[in-house]
């Protein structure tokens, strides 16, 4: 996936704007890079998918407690983004910022819409107070140190 993503970096530097088919072209691969991204997501996601009332009643939830208005939120640890973008999609509760440790679900969840940094719960890239709202969904199974996170 590295490699689509360096050779279409590379085809954007190198395109002149006068040249449609091979605008075409780069739009072409973007698109089949994506394609191979949301298989990847669909594979991450297919528990979730495969269960939909788990998926379901997670969602409600995180409407529930986010409900009118999250303010400025933070996902920490999004994974690929599913909920995030259900919520966004099918509620308008916009969380656009994440935090997500591994580089794989990063992509996904960028293909997503999602503004996503590196990093663990244990060590957010951001201050503290800078959000209303910070979702840790399913995180806490995961940490090393949960009293940090």
């Amino acid at each position: 996936m590295e490699r689509f993503e360096e050779f279409t970096a590379f085809m954007l530097k190198s395109t002149s704007p006068k040249s449609p088919k091979l605008e075409i072209l780069i739009n072409l691969l973007l698109l089949i890079t994506n394609w191979v991204i949301m298989f990847v997501a669909s594979k991450y996601d297919s528990w979730f998918l495969s269960n939909p009332y788990v998926l379901e009643s997670e969602v409600l939830l995180l409407k529930y407690l986010l409900e009118p208005n999250p303010g400025r939120a933070l996902s920490v640890g999004c994974g690929s983004g599913l909920f995030e973008f259900i919520l966004r999609t099918r509620y308008g509760i916009v969380i656009n910022e994440c935090v997500e440790p591994s580089e794989d679900m990063v992509r996904v969840a960028r293909a997503r819409g999602l503004n996503i940094k590196i990093g663990y719960a244990e060590d957010l890239p951001y201050g503290d107070a800078e959000f209303d709202t910070v979702i840790l969904n399913g995180v806490l199974d995961y940490v090393r140190d949960d009293v940090k996170a």
